[in-house]
């Protein structure tokens, strides 16, 4: 998520409009592949019950966020671009 805000909010300052261009697209890109990440972490969860969330170590991120993927770091600090 980080290198897709920096692409995308670096093209606002290009003079060129084709660098421009590829920065939207490789920003672009970068969120697909946030997507791609989701969507892995969704199929792996999909069905648990809350006590394998539990047993998991992910019972207070499903507390908090249910079902949805919440970006955060390893040491349970939400994503701040």
């Amino acid at each position: 998520m980080g290198a897709s805000m920096r692409y995308l909010s670096q093209r606002y300052s290009m003079p060129d409009r084709k660098v421009s261009g590829l920065l939207t697209d490789i920003g672009t890109e970068e969120l697909g592949h946030l997507e791609m990440v989701a969507t892995i972490v969704r199929q792996l969860t999909k069905g648990c019950s809350a006590e394998e969330l539990k047993k998991s170590g992910l019972d207070a991120y499903y507390v908090d966020h249910t079902g949805g993927i919440w970006p955060q770091a390893a040491g349970g600090i939400p994503f701040n671009a």
